[in-house]
């Protein structure tokens, strides 16, 4: 189903990405190389400039609390990418949206739903609805289901007045993505501080990912100090919920005082990428900077920090707008060969008021993490499932240098697969198709792919491979 807001979709189990670090089970003459994101050199292209967003003209300049709590979708019918945001200041909190053709360029139009200082010409959501008292975004994604009348649905944590559901993640749906009707009974109760919400085009669900408050108390049963972790629930219709499950918690490699604030969860390639932010708090429990790491998974369930723990969004220099905190909780767009990321950053670190907005970055398509040498190398993947005469393409740099490939079958090359055979590829190309100089023969089962390097890079693969289903 598509409607006329929508997200991209990054999801191809046939698309391997480095950033899962277990495809590559032995390697030798190449490094790791880690990517962060290269950050938009006018940022913050969304800023706090307006008197509901804590502005103040005197210092020429807004003081937040939070990050912008933000989401984006593209509207087909007008061609331009939506944008809500949160604010959270001086005047309390207030859900706004902006507009944009590029992605950089961004407008606030004038409402009319809300009175705020005398008038109605502001960019406010009129958002809470009674028995919702608070505003807590999560994120906005597209109406997936034939079920829902809405072509929009968001979630917000709130407290509500009610004795029983007094708290907890509630969902929104939408028509024109301005006007939004409440769930109530909340569909998560209790749960819910500090949330996100994504659609999953591999399952065909809907995921929440949060704090567990029944992690908390099991925290508290076992005498540990409390630490905030992230959950996740899955649903179908956005209003039946799994009980939540604690998928990712600080370890012995985290310092004492890390604590897991939030994790957008991004379908990508063969898995998921989690953009995670961490938060490095003070004795107080709220103070202290947060930033974005990666995480992978396979399954949803089973995490790996990737990339050597380095953030992938790092905290700008001192004084700067983001050097405080980052957060990320917007899907990518694909703009050629490189993908367009929104972040929420402030100068002030949590619950510090301080200047803050919403910054936009690029990376190369696919290219979180890759192997890479200097002189030569090689790197042999873990066993992939193929079947059908072999089809493979590469995302490399290899400007002076150059890839092959080797295909194995139990650790030894299949006949007419050695790397002889195989034509060197060249060039800077996101998907480069692998060639040999003989035809190849059709294959069945479970092989390795040895990748040869030769001053060259390599990012990910495509093919007509999957992984072994007990992977």
């Amino acid at each position: 189903m598509e409607g006329k807001f929508i997200q991209q979709d990054f999801a191809d189990i046939h698309n391997f990405v480095f950033v899962d670090e277990k495809l590559i089970e032995q390697a030798d003459g190449v490094r790791k190389n880690f990517y962060q994101i290269e950050k938009y050199e006018k940022n913050p292209i969304i800023k706090t400039d307006r008197l509901w967003e804590s502005y103040l003209p005197e210092f020429d300049c807004g003081y937040v609390y939070d990050p912008f709590y933000s989401s984006i979708v593209y509207n087909i019918e007008k061609e331009k990418y939506i944008c809500y945001y949160q604010v959270f200041g001086r005047f309390g909190s207030y859900l706004c949206l902006a507009e944009s053709s590029d992605g950089i360029n961004w407008i606030k139009p004038e409402l009319n739903q809300v009175f705020f200082n005398g008038s109605f010409e502001n960019n406010i959501i009129k958002f809470l609805k009674y028995p919702a008292l608070s505003i807590d975004f999560g994120c906005v994604v597209p109406n997936y289901s034939n079920e829902i009348d809405a072509e929009i649905v968001c979630s917000n944590f709130s407290k509500f007045d009610d004795k029983i559901y007094f708290q907890g993640i509630t969902v929104a749906f939408s028509k024109d993505g301005i006007n939004w009707n409440f769930h109530f009974p909340p569909v998560l109760p209790y749960d819910g501080d500090a949330h996100c919400l994504m659609w999953d085009p591999v399952e065909k669900c809907y995921l929440i990912t949060t704090r567990s408050y029944q992690q908390y108390n099991v925290y508290s049963r076992l005498g540990m100090k409390r630490k905030r972790h992230i959950a996740i629930s899955k649903s179908r219709d956005l209003i039946h919920w799994t009980p939540m499950v604690t998928i990712l918690e600080p370890d012995e490699k985290d310092p004492e005082n890390r604590e897991f604030y939030k994790m957008f969860i991004l379908p990508y390639g063969h898995g998921y990428i989690g953009f995670l932010q961490i938060f490095d708090v003070d004795p107080s429990l709220s103070r202290g900077p947060l930033e974005v790491q990666l995480t992978f998974s396979r399954d949803l369930i089973h995490w790996d920090r990737v990339g050597d723990r380095k953030p992938f969004i790092p905290r700008g220099e001192k004084d700067q707008w983001d050097s405080g905190m980052t957060l990320m909780t917007i899907c990518p767009v694909a703009e050629g060969k490189e993908l367009r990321f929104w972040y929420g950053g402030k100068e002030g670190e949590h619950w510090v008021a301080s200047k803050g907005g919403i910054g936009t970055g690029k990376i190369g398509r696919d290219r979180f993490i890759s192997w890479k040498t200097d002189s030569e190398g090689y790197i042999i993947t873990c066993p992939l499932h193929i079947s059908g005469i072999p089809e493979i393409f590469v995302n490399i740099k290899a400007p002076d240098g150059y890839v092959q490939v080797e295909i194995l079958e139990d650790n030894k090359v299949i006949s007419g697969c050695e790397r002889e055979n195989c034509i060197p590829v060249s060039g800077n190309h996101i998907l480069a198709p692998i060639r040999f100089k003989n035809p190849l023969l059709r294959l069945s089962g479970d092989v390795r792919l040895k990748f040869y390097l030769k001053k060259a890079e390599i990012f990910s693969f495509k093919g007509n491979l999957t992984l072994p289903k007990k992977i």
